[in-house]
Formats: C-alpha cells, structure tokens, sequence
C-alpha cells in the first residue's frame, strides 16, 4: 500500500478555520495524522467521497475529532470561520471559558468576556463569537 503525505503548517491565523488540505484522489482504509514538529489544534475532521458525500469517520483513540462531522461546511467562508480579529478575540475568548492561558493579551480583557459570554449561550461557532452578548444589555442600561 502506498503511503501518500500531505505537509500541512499550522499558524495562529488557521485558528477555527476549516481547511481543506487535499483535493485528490485518494483511496483509503485508514489516515494517520503525525505531528513532526511543535503543536497542531484540530477541532474536527470529516473526509468527503468525490460527490461532495461525508464518509462516515471512526476513531478510538480521538473520538471528538469525529463527533460533529455533520457540522462540517460544504464550502468554508467567513460565515463559519474565523477571519481578522476574530481569529484573536475569539479564540482568547474561548480560552477565557475553557480556562485555557489566553493565547492573546495585548488588550484589556473585557470585551473577550463578553465574547465569552456569547461563545457560553450560543457555542463556538461564528453566531457565538460574533453576538457579543453585552450589546443588548448595555443598550438597555441606557435607556
């Protein structure tokens, strides 16, 4: 059987990102992902037949990595991904709830508790991290 590699570099900006790392066409029984170098984060995986068709995923030693492959976008856009700052705020928001050293600290943690806030009603998700929770709250603070 032959072994095919796909190289892959992660970096702060693919954060909450999907990505696609290979169009071609491939049979296979089974995928071993491997690390070389550093840390690599990934959230989910799904694998797709050439028809654009989810082909069911199983794994025993990572099983969250296959859990929601249903959630996986057809065609990845700025509608369920990260872009610009969100890729900071988000994500500092999101180690903010899961008690994770924030990877971003530049500013004033506030508004990435309030970011937080959305992530812990609505999940992580471009809905969670970009309804920012306190702006119906501090409207009526106003009034």
């Amino acid at each position: 059987m032959e072994n095919l590699n796909e190289d892959y570099k992660q970096y702060n900006g693919d954060m909450f990102r999907w990505e696609t790392l290979n169009d071609k066409d491939i049979t296979a029984s089974s995928v071993t992902i491997t690390v070389d170098y550093g840390h690599i984060w990934l959230n989910e995986i799904a694998f797709f037949d050439e028809n654009g068709e989810l082909i069911p995923a199983y794994s025993e030693s990572a099983p969250q990595l296959v859990d929601e492959q249903d959630t996986v976008p057809e065609f990845p856009s700025y509608m369920n991904g990260m872009y610009f700052d969100e890729l900071y705020h988000g994500r500092t928001a999101y180690e903010h709830l899961n008690g994770i050293d924030p990877y971003e600290n530049s500013h004033p943690p506030l508004g990435k508790v309030f970011i937080m806030l959305g992530i812990a009603v609505f999940g992580m998700n471009a809905f969670g991290w970009r309804s920012i929770i306190y702006r119906p709250l501090v409207g009526s603070w106003r009034m």
